[in-house]
């Protein structure tokens, strides 16, 4: 019998906003994926290979209710400008099985492997939910998106390394298939209801829904909106429904104590790390992203350590780790704005 197989974009919209995901390189890792990558493996994918990039499977706990046969989670990692490879996370009481060791072994062709190419962890949701309800998972770290030979290596031989990815996981050879009808994208501003966007679309709230996954009539400003067929034509008739508000999120300012933080024996733990790491999550440099709260503990650990040399990597500070005065004035220039 045919497997059904599910290909995952990690991060994208959420019921909160957008999570762009790792950064770094000019891109962030839900658009990279989305717009380079997935195309890519849409190209040689077989009728029996699906793709889920309408939004953040994590953030909408759609673990709980996908179905199908074989999963495959698609991320792309960060760290400090010199980190490399790539791995596949799989759950901690599993043994790689066929389809984890082909991918292992495209990644190692395409950028080398870390781990030894596998790693078993419990910590992270949709991880552990696939694993409680028997459904074949894993998750690809494909590259670092931090790195900049690897992300070159990206943009130029992306589609080599998805026509590969996407024989690992059906054990065949591929072949192009023809060119599909591209969908309308329609981009939400200011305004914009389903009511209102469908009647710029002859569509219908319901049609709407349905395209995009929606459970809710809540949309945000800036999410992107799929329009299966629509047409900027002759108006529906249908009774407008009471206006659900597009979400606006409420400014947050963030209060950085006037000191120095660092990783210290005991670990420094308390409200002045907890500020500092909700303020470079809310930029998503999470101190561990996919655990508990993403590693926002109060607690400056060597993840914290990680975090915070990746946001300097990012923009240009001098990479070691500690919390001093020219990351707090750049952080705080970028959160309090």
């Amino acid at each position: 019998m045919t497997k059904d197989i599910l290909v995952i974009t990690g991060h994208g919209q959420g019921p909160n906003g957008f999570d762009p995901g790792a950064v770094g390189n000019g891109t962030n890792e839900a658009k990279f994926l989305r717009e380079v990558f997935v195309p890519s493996m849409k190209k040689y994918a077989p009728s029996n290979m699906r793709f889920h990039t309408g939004r953040d499977v994590f953030a909408w706990k759609d673990a709980k209710t996908i179905m199908a046969d074989e999963v495959i989670e698609l991320h792309l990692d960060a760290g400090v400008s010199s980190a490399e490879d790539g791995h596949i996370i799989i759950y901690s009481k599993f043994n790689p099985d066929n389809i984890d060791n082909r991918s292992v072994n495209v990644i190692k062709n395409n950028v080398g492997i870390r781990y030894g190419g596998v790693s078993k962890r419990n910590n992270l949701y949709n991880l552990n939910k696939f694993a409680e309800r028997g459904i074949s998972y894993r998750l690809a770290e494909l590259a670092f998106i931090t790195n900049k030979n690897e992300m070159d290596y990206m943009f130029k031989n992306g589609d080599k390394y998805a026509k590969e990815l996407v024989e690992a996981i059906i054990n065949a050879k591929t072949v192009v298939k023809e060119p599909v009808k591209v969908e309308n994208i329609y981009k939400v501003v200011k305004g914009d209801t389903l009511w209102s966007i469908g009647r710029k679309f002859n569509a219908t709230v319901k049609d709407l829904k349905a395209w995009n996954n929606l459970t809710s009539d809540t949309i945000s400003i800036d999410q992107k909106l799929v329009l299966k067929g629509a047409k900027d034509l002759t108006p529906v008739t249908e009774k407008e429904p009471a206006k659900a508000p597009v979400a606006v999120p409420a400014k947050v300012t963030y209060s950085f104590a006037n000191k120095i933080l660092r990783l210290t024996s005991p670990l420094t733990h308390g409200a002045d790390v907890l500020v500092m790491q909700q303020a470079l999550a809310s930029i998503y440099f999470y101190p561990d992203k996919g655990g508990k709260n993403n590693g926002v503990d109060g607690w400056y650990g060597t993840l914290t350590v990680d975090a915070v040399e990746r946001f300097q990597s990012v923009y240009g500070l001098e990479v070691d780790g500690v919390f001093g005065p020219a990351t707090r004035a750049k952080l705080s220039s970028l959160v309090n704005k």
